[in-house]
Protein backbone atom coordinates (compact mmCIF):
# COMPACT_ATOMS: atom_id res chain seq x y z
CA UNK A 1 0.00 0.00 0.00
CA UNK A 2 1.62 3.48 -0.98
CA UNK A 3 1.78 6.22 1.67
CA UNK A 4 -1.11 8.72 2.17
CA UNK A 5 -0.22 11.79 -0.10
CA UNK A 6 -3.50 13.88 0.81
CA UNK A 7 -1.07 16.30 3.33
CA UNK A 8 2.36 18.20 2.88
CA UNK A 9 3.99 15.84 5.83
CA UNK A 10 3.82 12.34 6.41
CA UNK A 11 3.06 10.59 9.23
CA UNK A 12 5.09 7.63 10.40
CA UNK A 13 4.07 5.51 12.90
CA UNK A 14 7.84 4.03 15.28
CA UNK A 15 7.55 0.47 16.94
CA UNK A 16 7.68 0.83 20.66
CA UNK A 17 9.11 -2.81 21.82
CA UNK A 18 6.77 -5.05 23.66
CA UNK A 19 3.70 -2.49 22.81
CA UNK A 20 3.13 -2.01 19.25
CA UNK A 21 2.75 -5.62 17.46
CA UNK A 22 0.56 -6.71 14.99
CA UNK A 23 -2.73 -6.49 17.55
CA UNK A 24 -1.71 -2.98 18.38
CA UNK A 25 -1.32 -1.66 15.53
CA UNK A 26 -4.29 -3.23 13.48
CA UNK A 27 -6.36 -1.62 16.24
CA UNK A 28 -4.92 1.61 15.63
CA UNK A 29 -5.60 1.68 12.26
CA UNK A 30 -8.85 1.23 12.69
CA UNK A 31 -9.57 4.04 15.34
CA UNK A 32 -7.17 6.60 13.63
CA UNK A 33 -6.34 7.63 10.04
CA UNK A 34 -3.28 9.49 8.71
CA UNK A 35 -0.65 7.38 9.15
CA UNK A 36 1.61 6.77 5.91
CA UNK A 37 3.59 4.03 7.18
CA UNK A 38 4.06 1.48 9.89
CA UNK A 39 7.59 1.12 10.75
CA UNK A 40 7.24 -2.86 12.41
CA UNK A 41 9.08 -4.02 15.89
CA UNK A 42 12.75 -5.55 14.31
CA UNK A 43 13.72 -8.47 13.40
CA UNK A 44 17.07 -9.58 15.32
CA UNK A 45 18.66 -10.79 12.25
CA UNK A 46 21.43 -13.77 13.45
CA UNK A 47 23.46 -16.67 12.52
CA UNK A 48 20.53 -19.53 12.80
CA UNK A 49 18.62 -17.66 9.81
CA UNK A 50 15.71 -18.36 11.63
CA UNK A 51 13.08 -16.00 13.14
CA UNK A 52 11.07 -15.88 16.53
CA UNK A 53 7.34 -17.09 16.07
CA UNK A 54 6.62 -13.17 17.32
CA UNK A 55 8.41 -12.05 14.59
CA UNK A 56 6.99 -14.11 11.62
CA UNK A 57 3.58 -12.62 12.99
CA UNK A 58 4.44 -9.56 13.40
CA UNK A 59 5.77 -9.42 9.75
CA UNK A 60 3.05 -11.72 8.02
CA UNK A 61 0.75 -9.82 5.52
CA UNK A 62 -2.30 -11.23 6.93
CA UNK A 63 -1.56 -9.41 10.24
CA UNK A 64 -1.08 -6.05 7.99
CA UNK A 65 -3.60 -6.02 5.57
CA UNK A 66 -4.92 -2.32 4.33
CA UNK A 67 -1.18 -0.74 5.88
CA UNK A 68 1.64 0.47 4.60
CA UNK A 69 3.94 -1.58 6.97
CA UNK A 70 7.66 -1.52 6.66
CA UNK A 71 9.66 -4.40 8.53
CA UNK A 72 12.86 -3.33 10.67
CA UNK A 73 15.95 -5.30 10.86
CA UNK A 74 18.85 -5.20 13.53
CA UNK A 75 22.17 -6.64 12.37
CA UNK A 76 26.43 -5.89 12.00
CA UNK A 77 26.08 -8.97 9.74
CA UNK A 78 26.07 -9.39 5.81
CA UNK A 79 24.54 -13.08 5.37
CA UNK A 80 22.40 -12.56 8.12
CA UNK A 81 21.16 -9.39 6.97
CA UNK A 82 20.33 -10.66 3.56
CA UNK A 83 18.58 -14.09 4.82
CA UNK A 84 16.55 -11.87 6.24
CA UNK A 85 15.66 -9.43 3.13
CA UNK A 86 15.08 -12.80 1.54
CA UNK A 87 12.57 -13.89 3.74
CA UNK A 88 10.74 -10.93 3.88
CA UNK A 89 10.86 -10.52 0.39
CA UNK A 90 8.96 -13.65 -0.26
CA UNK A 91 7.08 -12.36 1.80
CA UNK A 92 6.35 -9.60 -0.69
CA UNK A 93 7.59 -6.77 1.37
CA UNK A 94 9.74 -4.25 -1.23
CA UNK A 95 10.99 -1.91 1.49
CA UNK A 96 13.45 -2.84 4.30
CA UNK A 97 14.21 -0.70 7.04
CA UNK A 98 17.99 -1.43 8.27
CA UNK A 99 17.95 -0.15 12.08
CA UNK A 100 20.64 1.87 12.92
CA UNK A 101 18.97 3.92 15.54
CA UNK A 102 18.17 1.28 18.10
CA UNK A 103 19.81 3.05 21.49
CA UNK A 104 18.99 0.22 23.55
CA UNK A 105 21.81 -0.76 26.52
CA UNK A 106 20.75 -4.28 25.30
CA UNK A 107 21.14 -3.75 21.67
CA UNK A 108 23.86 -1.45 21.74
CA UNK A 109 25.96 -3.90 24.11
CA UNK A 110 26.17 -6.14 21.39
CA UNK A 111 27.60 -3.67 18.47
CA UNK A 112 24.29 -3.16 17.00
CA UNK A 113 21.50 -0.60 16.46
CA UNK A 114 23.10 2.93 17.20
CA UNK A 115 26.68 1.29 18.24
CA UNK A 116 27.54 0.77 14.78
CA UNK A 117 27.43 4.22 14.02
CA UNK A 118 30.65 4.45 16.30
CA UNK A 119 32.54 1.51 13.75
CA UNK A 120 32.22 3.31 10.47
CA UNK A 121 34.91 1.78 8.49
CA UNK A 122 32.72 -2.17 9.84
CA UNK A 123 29.45 -0.03 8.90
CA UNK A 124 31.28 0.92 5.07
CA UNK A 125 32.23 -2.41 4.76
CA UNK A 126 28.55 -3.59 5.50
CA UNK A 127 26.84 -1.33 3.41
CA UNK A 128 29.16 -1.81 0.48
CA UNK A 129 28.41 -5.14 0.84
CA UNK A 130 24.69 -5.53 0.91
CA UNK A 131 23.87 -2.78 -1.76
CA UNK A 132 24.09 -4.52 -4.99
CA UNK A 133 22.25 -7.66 -3.21
CA UNK A 134 19.05 -5.19 -2.19
CA UNK A 135 19.58 -3.63 -5.86
CA UNK A 136 18.92 -7.68 -7.12
CA UNK A 137 15.84 -7.85 -4.91
CA UNK A 138 14.52 -4.33 -6.63
CA UNK A 139 14.49 -2.63 -2.66
CA UNK A 140 14.72 0.40 -1.68
CA UNK A 141 18.16 1.42 0.58
CA UNK A 142 17.55 3.51 3.06
CA UNK A 143 18.84 4.03 6.89
CA UNK A 144 17.19 4.93 10.47
CA UNK A 145 19.44 6.86 12.81
CA UNK A 146 18.23 8.66 16.02
CA UNK A 147 19.08 11.88 17.10
CA UNK A 148 21.24 11.44 20.17
CA UNK A 149 24.29 9.36 21.57
CA UNK A 150 26.60 11.81 20.49
CA UNK A 151 25.78 10.17 17.14
CA UNK A 152 24.71 13.26 14.73
CA UNK A 153 27.59 14.60 13.39
CA UNK A 154 29.33 10.72 12.49
CA UNK A 155 26.22 10.31 10.64
CA UNK A 156 25.75 13.55 8.63
CA UNK A 157 29.55 12.80 7.58
CA UNK A 158 28.87 9.60 6.36
CA UNK A 159 26.11 11.16 4.29
CA UNK A 160 28.53 13.38 2.45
Amino acid sequence: MEPDKRTDHNIYFAPMEGITGHVYRSAHAHHFSGIDRYYLPFIAAHATHTMKNKEKKDVSPAQNVGLCAIPQVLTKNTDDFLWTVDELTALGYREINLNFGCPSPTVTSKGKGAAFLGEPDELDRFLESIFEELQRHGLLAAERTEVGGGRERDASERAE
